[in-house]
């Protein structure tokens, strides 16, 4: 029984009109739905239900969740996850329908289906998002002069001019050491300020270079520091190749200057040091077993008692190339920024020159013709490796 509901008095469930008033009633629709039938694991497949499931193998642990295949949470796992996801692509079609109660096999598909294609679309998503994020951090890094040396190659890159931008003023300045590394391979800090080296193999005391320069075959390292006095004496190595792998210097720190001293050892990095007194003594053996004992005294250097003196450095030995933020570097004739420009190199031409006890070097270049060079364009063959 149900109530009508113009006069709200008691009448069948099937009257179509309300036997006091009269009132139509609405009819009761039935929806006819197809009751859901349970498949156990004994029960044979049907046909259409077997096949690769792809929900399972592009979407593994949202899937497996979604259909309470436990095991395919194992695809979290490193390693294991792989052997899970194929395992879901075998088996899932079928581990879904014996869990599922399914009105029929069109049902199924249809929903497996639609998990196909949101795995599709995932994986395609995802793989236009890498390849857009790999355009968008790709950077294209011109080799410098140092890359191309090493490498036995010269590689001439033209410069990409981008329109519609304002250029930036830059002057082409040659009086700072653009090319300096302000960390330093090496670093001690004394009372007198920060010695370090640079990225040219040579020592330098509060960014000035130390007199007479030290120059590096392969690199600079500060090794040895003693404080005698009111001075500081400190050792530097200078690393070589195979047949001369180590040679060093000493260097004197007082408050007003610093000094470097000639080059000693017998090739040899096995030694041993002590401070004396006011001495520091280095000890090493040399060719035939003979020991070497190098003492520094009061600014004198001896081996086995014998003085050791500079040698002279021979003009235009060593062959150089031109390494220029700006790409080009000014020969001049005299060792300033300011004086006669007398021709122009482009980074990575070589040239002669030797070690100076300057921050301006005198080159010579092609056709003979010499000038001066600031020490930061420079870049000796010998440092390339």
């Amino acid at each position: 029984m149900t109530f009508c509901h113009a006069c709200s008095k008691e009448i069948p469930d099937s009257a179509t009109h309300c036997p006091e008033c009269g009132a139509p009633q609405a009819l009761k629709a039935t929806a006819r739905t197809k009751a859901p039938v349970s498949h156990s694991v004994s029960e044979p497949l049907p046909d259409g239900v077997q096949g690769w499931c792809w929900g399972g193998f592009l979407l593994n642990v949202i899937w497996a969740i979604r259909f309470r295949v436990w095991l395919g949470i194992l695809a979290l796992v490193p390693f294991v996850g792989i052997g899970a996801c194929f395992w879901l692509g075998f088996k899932g079609r079928e581990l879904a329908w014996r869990k599922g109660n399914w009105a029929s096999v069109e049902d199924f598909n249809q929903s497996q289906r639609r998990w196909s294609i949101a795995g599709a679309v995932l994986l395609v998503a995802g793989v236009a998002i890498n390849v857009l994020l790999g355009f968008g951090t790709q950077g294209h890094k011109t080799p410098s002069p140092k890359d191309e040396i090493a490498a036995g190659i010269n590689l001439s890159i033209p410069q990409i001019t981008v329109e519609n931008v304002t250029p930036i003023e830059h002057v082409h300045d040659e009086n700072t050491l653009a090319n300096v590394d302000k960390e330093g391979v090496d670093l001690l800090q004394t009372r007198y300020g920060d010695l370090t080296t640079d990225q040219h193999a040579q020592l330098i005391l509060n960014g000035r270079l130390i007199k007479p320069a030290i120059q590096g075959n392969s690199s600079l390292s500060i090794k040895e520091s003693f404080q005698i006095a009111d001075y500081q004496v400190v050792i530097i190595e200078n690393f070589g190749g195979s047949a001369c792998p180590a040679l060093f210097n000493f260097v004197l720190m007082k408050a007003n200057g610093v000094q470097s001293y000639p080059t000693f050892g017998t090739c040899s990095d096995i030694y041993q040091v002590e401070q004396s007194g006011d001495s520091v003594v280095v000890t090493m053996q040399g060719a035939g077993n003979q020991i070497h004992r190098y003492v520094f005294t009061n600014g004198s250097l001896t081996d086995n008692g014998k003085p050791i003196e500079s040698q002279a450095v021979q003009d235009f030995s060593v062959e150089a190339v031109i390494d220029d933020p700006d790409g080009y570097t000014n020969v001049r004739v005299q060792p300033n920024g300011q004086s006669l420009i007398v021709g122009r190199m482009e980074s990575g031409t070589s040239f002669r020159t030797h070690p100076q006890n300057s921050e301006w070097w005198k080159v010579r270049i092609a056709g003979n013709q010499t000038g001066f060079i600031h020490r930061s364009r420079i870049v000796l063959m010998q440092q390339r490796f």
